[in-house]
């Protein structure tokens, strides 16, 4: 699909998005001076108004680089304006030039991060806090689902159990199946029930299929068998949703849903737009919200709990 990334152009991304069968749009957050980002939470505002039933969300938005009582306001308009379809992925960033870009100690960021996630969450729930009372519509009740972004720190694990609706970990850069392996089964002793993201998979399925072992970056650059099977060995560990990122910017390649065979992968699926207008991202809705955690299914019907959601960038 061709066209300007205007306000018409991300509505009927969106629209085709949700008429495709897919199960969400997904925005990440950066400011990074020279590969700066739209706003996410304006960008998602029309995706949202152009569709009913997928769900809207960030993955992730740095929580340090602004205000938490105009977070708050901004989160709850979001929720409201999409009846309750939004989910606030929320992180404390990883590049250090965001930080610096307004003037946020980068060495800080996790601590910010925790305080004023602690300041948002209580806002959403109707308190007050420091004089903060954001009361920015009646419609509506209640605060967004958040799901924290986190590699597999101790802090940020033990938070998302107690603290969060999810744990979400990225596939970006060096993360592998190893690491994502001992960070799930952590997550697990801990007591994490909720839902698992992993965001930002890199996805072509017309590249050359290379061997992918244990320590090396996770990816789906490869055909789609492998990739229905590599996506299996996440859903083994536990893991509910997958968060693609389709490389072909120009739109060429067709990315299919079916094996070569004509059969659906198994596993999480997912497809994707051109990268400039929609990233996929195979992944389960919140169990709390619209089904049991897919670990608790029988494995014949776990392949089809599995929902597929795409990420406007």
């Amino acid at each position: 699909m061709t066209g300007r990334l205007d306000a018409a152009g991300i509505a009927a991304r969106a629209a085709m998005v949700e008429q495709a069968g897919l199960d969400g749009v997904w925005i990440q957050d950066s400011l990074i001076p020279g590969v700066m980002r739209p706003e996410p939470l304006l960008w998602l505002l029309p995706a949202a108004a152009a569709t009913t039933s997928i769900e809207i969300g960030t993955s992730i938005f740095i929580v340090p680089l602004r205000h938490p009582v105009d977070l708050a306001q901004r989160f709850l308009t979001l929720r409201a304006l999409t009846s309750d379809r939004f989910t606030a992925g929320v992180g404390a960033g990883s590049s250090k030039p965001s930080h610096d870009s307004v003037g946020v100690d980068f060495h800080q960021r996790f601590k910010l991060l925790y305080e004023e996630m602690d300041t948002i969450r209580r806002l959403c729930d109707g308190e007050s806090v420091g004089g903060g009372e954001p009361r920015p519509v009646a419609v509506g009740q209640g605060r967004p689902a958040f799901v924290i972004g986190a590699w597999h720190s101790e802090a940020s694990l033990r938070r998302a159990v107690t603290e969060y609706d999810g744990w979400m970990c990225s596939a970006a850069g060096r993360t592998n199946l190893e690491t994502m392996a001992e960070a799930i089964n952590r997550y697990r002793a801990l007591g994490g029930k909720r839902v698992n993201v992993v965001s930002t998979c890199p996805l072509d399925l017309s590249a050359p299929t290379k061997k992918m072992s244990d320590d090396d970056p996770f990816n789906l650059m490869c055909d789609p068998a492998e990739a229905g099977r590599r996506l299996e060995r996440l859903a083994a560990l536990g893991f509910d949703d997958v968060l693609l990122v389709k490389r072909d910017h120009t739109g060429q390649t067709r990315c299919s849903r079916r094996t070569s065979t004509g059969r659906d992968p198994p596993g999480p699926r997912a497809a994707a737009a051109r990268r400039d207008a929609a990233v996929a991202q195979p992944s389960a809705r919140r169990a709390r919200r619209r089904r049991p955690c897919p670990r608790t299914a029988p494995r014949t019907q776990r392949q089809d709990a599995f929902d597929r959601r795409v990420n406007l960038r």
